[in-house]
């Protein structure tokens, strides 16, 4: 339900990666790869990285002990902040520096409720094509798995390095989806791991289901993955009153436990063809991880590259025509309309608003959910 901006569609996204992505290997050594303001380069130019982990993994002292992902081509740089900034520079797709600072400006005209931008060493930039990332933290490989999703071995997994590519076996070639391209997670997507399996050098991957129609299930390393344990997900003040209120015009999100505001945030809500629907609504659907991508055997999806996003976080359906909040991975541009229909928010905040509505639903199943007993109250104006 969400889309990319064009003109960039999915397939070239992935075409402009698949030659970085196939000398991926298993990393024997963090190779450092720092950009710099000489390093500012047109988006024709933009690649993945050589490799997944570079100096991400141990961070240079910053100031926010945070770091970005650029989420588009052509990103500008502009030596202030502020939409009027003059702009000194791009920075490719893919690239992660290290955030220094969060400033408050105006935004561009075209999204007037978002007044985030982020300082890095060559500038600053504004949160609409940065996705925030905390420092890599080595997790804890799980070698047995202890816990059920829907009866079967298996439990909930998020992708903790800016990106990894899938692979069709334990240090295996790097898996492809049914068009050719290269299957590519990106940090905070979440999966649902059903295997721990040791390669012959020792090294663990996790076998991870895709829920996609007729995709086949792949290999992840298990270090890029860290386990979301049952005790994350618990709900957050269950049986209390509850409704959620989002304003369009505000690009806005409030939650309320009677009169009470517990909870807001900035959305992207749908744009172009693709409207939110207004109205008094309900949360009929819950699912912590869902591959959404258009379904070329629907007419208003009949480009099969508008969009391809595995592992979308958190997602609360609150219409039985697939209206969804979720998380988003691959913007950051909060406070303007510009998805297929859903309203995009940050992956933290759809897990808070995931654990808040009801009906509640436990770690042990995919999804939760009906129509004939709606949950929490939505209500879209």
């Amino acid at each position: 339900m969400s889309k990319s901006p064009r003109p960039i569609s999915r397939r070239a996204f992935l075409a402009a990666a698949s030659g970085a992505l196939a000398a991926w290997a298993l990393p024997k050594t963090i190779e450092k790869q720092t950009a710099s303001a000489s390093s500012l380069i047109m988006p024709s130019q933009s690649t993945f990285p050589a490799d997944p982990e570079w100096d991400f993994i141990q961070p240079a002292p910053a100031r926010l002990d945070l770091w970005g992902r650029v989420t588009d081509y052509g990103s500008p740089v502009r030596e202030a902040a502020g939409g009027d900034a003059k702009v000194t520079g791009f920075l490719p797709i893919n690239t992660v520096l290290p955030l220094l600072e969060i400033v408050h400006a105006p935004g561009p005209a075209n999204n007037p409720h978002n007044d985030v931008w982020y300082r890095i060493e060559q500038g600053y930039m504004y949160t609409a094509t940065m996705q925030v990332l905390k420092p890599y933290r080595m997790p804890v490989e799980i070698t047995e798995i202890d816990t059920e999703i829907d009866e079967e071995p298996g439990f909930w997994a998020e992708v903790i390095v800016p990106f990894t590519p899938a692979r069709n076996a334990p240090s295996g070639a790097t898996m492809a989806n049914e068009h050719d391209e290269n299957i590519v997670l990106t940090y905070s997507s979440v999966h649902r791991v059903i295997e721990a399996k040791p390669d012959d050098a020792g090294f663990l991957w996790y076998k991870v289901d895709d829920d996609k129609k007729k995709a086949k299930s792949f290999y992840v390393l298990a270090r890029h993955m860290r386990r979301i344990r049952p005790e994350e997900l618990t709900p957050i003040n269950p049986g209390a009153n509850k409704r959620m209120e989002v304003s369009l015009a505000d690009q806005q999100l409030n939650c309320y436990e009677d009169d009470n505001l517990v909870f807001s945030s900035l959305l992207s809500s749908g744009s172009g063809g693709f409207s939110t629907l207004k109205g008094d609504h309900a949360v009929v659907y819950k699912q912590i991880s869902r591959h959404m991508y258009s379904d070329p055997e629907q007419e208003a999806f009949s480009d099969p590259d508008f969009f391809d996003l595995p592992g979308v976080p958190f997602n609360t359906f609150f219409t039985t025509l697939g209206h969804a909040i979720h998380g988003t991975y691959w913007h950051g541009d909060y406070g303007r309309p510009r998805s297929h229909g859903c309203l995009n928010v940050s992956p933290e905040v759809a897990r808070w608003i995931w654990r808040w509505v009801e009906p509640v639903s436990p770690y042990s199943v995919t999804a939760i959910g009906s129509s004939s007993e709606p949950g929490t109250p939505v209500i879209v104006t």
